[in-house]
Formats: C-alpha cells, sequence, structure tokens
C-alpha cells in the first residue's frame, strides 16, 4: 500500500507553470474537502508518495548556417536577374473545400515581389488579399501552382527540415492580434516564442536584452513582459504582434495591415 501525506492550502502558494505541487499527482491521488469552523471550505491535497513520471525535456537543435538551403540557393543565382527577385508565384491558385463544394478564392496569381521593395496589395474585404500572405508562410495550403523563396519551392508539400528554415526567413505581422496571440502566455513567453524554438540566443541574459530592446523599439515598456494579452489594448496587442515578428529578424515580412489598431503618434514610430 502507498502511504499518504497531506498538503495544507497555506503550503500551496506557488501554482506558477515551473513550480506547480499539482503536477507530482497521479491518477491515485485525490483532494480532501473540509468545513472551516466560521463556515468557509477548504481543500486539502492528498498526495501519493509515489512519484509521478518525470516529464522529458526537449532539447530543441541549433540552426547550422551551413544547412540553409535557401542561403545556397541565392549564392547559385547571386548576380544573375533572379537575383532581383525573392518570392515568384507562378500560377497560383487557393481554394477552400466545402464537403463536395469547392470555392477558388485565388486563380491564375502571377506574382513577383523583388529584394527590397515594398508591394502593397490593394482590394475591397474579402478579395482574397490575406489569402495570399498566409498562403506565402503555408498556414494556408495552395491547391494548384507553386511559390518559390530564393527559387527554392516553398508551397505544397516540402521536407520539414526546409519548412522549419524557412520560418526563420518569412514571419507576419497578422490582422487581428486577439486571435494570433496565446492568452494563457506572458508577453515575455510571446516575444521569445521564435528565439526560443531556434535557440537564437547566447544564454538567458541575451534573450531578454533582445527582447526589451524589440518592445521599446514598439513603444512598449519592459516591465509590460509578464502581463498577458489581456490586459492591453488593440493596439498595444497589434504593437505586441509586430514585437514578436521583427525580433525573428526575419528576411521576408507579411505585413496584414499591421498598423490599422494603432494611434497615428505611434504610427510613424512603428514604421
Amino acid at each position: 500500500m502507498n502511504k499518504h501525506k497531506a498538503i495544507a492550502p497555506s503550503e500551496v502558494n506557488d501554482l506558477s507553470l515551473d513550480n506547480d505541487p499539482r503536477d507530482k499527482f497521479n491518477e491515485k491521488d485525490v483532494v480532501e474537502s473540509h468545513t472551516s469552523a466560521d463556515g468557509e471550505i477548504g481543500h486539502n491535497f492528498v498526495v501519493s508518495e509515489t512519484p509521478a513520471p518525470k516529464k522529458v525535456k526537449r532539447h530543441r537543435r541549433e540552426l547550422n548556417p551551413e544547412e540553409d538551403e535557401f542561403a545556397i540557393a541565392r549564392e547559385k543565382i547571386k548576380g544573375t536577374p533572379e537575383d532581383d527577385t525573392i518570392v515568384k508565384m507562378r500560377d497560383v491558385r487557393v481554394s477552400f473545400k466545402i464537403g463536395s463544394l469547392e470555392r477558388v478564392i485565388i486563380n491564375h496569381l502571377n506574382l513577383d515581389i523583388k529584394r527590397g521593395e515594398i508591394l502593397g496589395l490593394v482590394g475591397e474585404s474579402g478579395s482574397g488579399k490575406t489569402t495570399i500572405g498566409r498562403a506565402i508562410i503555408r498556414i494556408n495550403n495552395v491547391s494548384g501552382g507553386e511559390i518559390l523563396y530564393n527559387g527554392v519551392k516553398i508551397s505544397g508539400k516540402i521536407p520539414k527540415k526546409r519548412e522549419r528554415l524557412l520560418k526563420t526567413k518569412i514571419q507576419m505581422i497578422f490582422q487581428d492580434p486577439g486571435d494570433s496571440l496565446n492568452d494563457r502566455a506572458n508577453i515575455d513567453y510571446i516575444v521569445s516564442e521564435g528565439l526560443r524554438a531556434f535557440h537564437l540566443y547566447k544564454d538567458d541574459k541575451d534573450r531578454v536584452n533582445k527582447v526589451v530592446e524589440m518592445m521599446e523599439k514598439v513603444g512598449l515598456r519592459p516591465e509590460y513582459l509578464s502581463r498577458y494579452p489581456h490586459e492591453f489594448s488593440g493596439g498595444q496587442r497589434q504593437r505586441i504582434g509586430i514585437a514578436r515578428c521583427m525580433i525573428m529578424d526575419p528576411e521576408f515580412v507579411v505585413a496584414d495591415e499591421p498598423i490599422s489598431a494603432l494611434d497615428v503618434s505611434i504610427r510613424a514610430q512603428v514604421l
């Protein structure tokens, strides 16, 4: 039989993700309720001394510059007219299926985006501007044609290694920050998520410095890092989304109405 010990409610103070006493529970753990003299209901966590399985830490593999497929491809076309174009879209078709019905949103799209160029897409609401951007970063699947980045195909079925590398090259600022930010994560985690995923920092101090510097560039205070998205206004959440994108130092940015939610006074600073 397993021996049990009770943990009083006063001992359960720290419910952070890193030190949560509930992480020690297993399927046989129970919670006992009790009522104090003044009528308040409390709980005793009864924890089995049999330890729960340890969590396995995943070690993220650092990117090797020598394996940068896009940089190698660019070296091959350097000095040629092909080097002027960073993104090519050839006869691209994007459609969505609802049961047996197929609705085509983008059809026969041919577009060249030059290196260092700022290209704006203009159209009425629902014309497919956002769909094009989401197709470039592989959120929306392409049902026809192909998209090339530095002459390398990035649409359709591609190797996982290429898909992972692409995330360091292309980033997107989403139109609605409310839907694109994780409400359960604090701002430090949200902004530095890309840095952590690809280990783009020397140590934790370097990571924090990069996050603070980017927060200041978009007009947000460093003390906001411990807060959560719901504590900010729409314009502030938009700036958090911009910081999350730009901290990766991407070569290509898809900006979906990035300053529409910002005050006029802050737009010039962000741009």
